[in-house]
């Protein structure tokens, strides 16, 4: 990532932003020392708990950002956006805000 996005990857709010650099240390995450979440603090507790909603983590996977750490296919289905190892089952169903 070359420049930090001023919205949310997952939501697209514009309000006070959660920058996540680190994650767990494994030695296939070292190989991904770079990666960074951009995030509003209601899709952070969602990003950090596998429990995006299939809508937020569409909308990361449709901006090409969803090949990191806390999104790779362990934790979502990549074609229908559905965790599948949820920390908090009540996230996954939020609805997309219109």
């Amino acid at each position: 990532m070359t420049s930090i996005p001023n919205t949310c990857e997952f939501c697209g709010e514009r309000i006070i932003m959660m920058v996540l650099t680190d994650h767990p240390r494994s030695p296939a995450s070292m190989e991904r020392s770079s990666d960074v979440y951009v995030a509003c603090p209601n899709c952070l507790l969602g990003l950090v708990t596998l429990s995006l909603a299939p809508w937020q983590f569409k909308r990361a996977r449709n901006a090409g950002v969803y090949q990191r750490y806390y999104l790779h296919a362990d934790f979502y289905d990549h074609d229908t956006g559905e965790a599948l190892q949820p920390k908090l089952e009540g996230l996954t169903h939020r609805e997309e805000p219109t």
